[in-house]
């Protein structure tokens, strides 16, 4: 299991830490139900009813928070920014097979990364560039002079129309 420190988790988000900076973070969870190893945020004066209960390691709060916590803190003007950047730290992706499917139509004069994945029933336009890491899903069709940046992902049955940047 991935865990990050309360250290780099604050960097990342530009917060103040309250606490160890060594304390190991494994999940994130709702602030009623988390446990050891979790943070979590203090959305809102509703949920400070839970405050006193949560089992967390740490609690995002705003930065004028002056309640009692017998956690460790990150401060900081918008809480729920805050755990919204920490939820591309814990989303764990499915490893996925690079290539291009049999059933997929490449155009004339694509550019595709050797890391590319691109799925069943794809259709690629002429001049499509595609950049590494990026995956196209299934039955997505891509128009002509497309360019896809790296680490893209479009979902199945995506259409680009002729010339679209992503």
């Amino acid at each position: 299991m991935t865990s990050y420190s309360l250290h780099h988790i604050a960097e990342l988000l530009h917060a103040e830490l309250v606490g160890d900076p060594a304390c190991q973070i494994t999940h994130m969870a709702p602030i009623e139900s988390a446990t050891a190893g979790a943070i979590t945020f203090l959305l809102n004066a509703k949920y400070q009813r839970f405050v006193a209960t949560t089992k967390a390691s740490c609690l995002i709060v705003p930065s004028d928070f002056d309640g009692h916590f017998e956690g460790y803190l990150i401060k900081m003007s918008n809480p729920n920014l805050g755990y919204a950047k920490l939820a591309s730290l814990f989303v764990t992706k499915p490893i996925r097979k690079s290539g291009i499917h049999a059933t997929a139509v490449v155009g004339d004069n694509c550019e595709i990364a050797d890391s590319v994945t691109i799925g069943g029933h794809v259709v690629l336009g002429d001049r499509v560039v595609i950049k590494d890491h990026a995956l196209i899903g299934p039955g997505s069709v891509i128009g002509d002079d497309c360019y896809i940046g790296a680490e893209t992902e479009l979902a199945a049955n995506v259409t680009l129309y002729h010339g679209i940047v992503v």
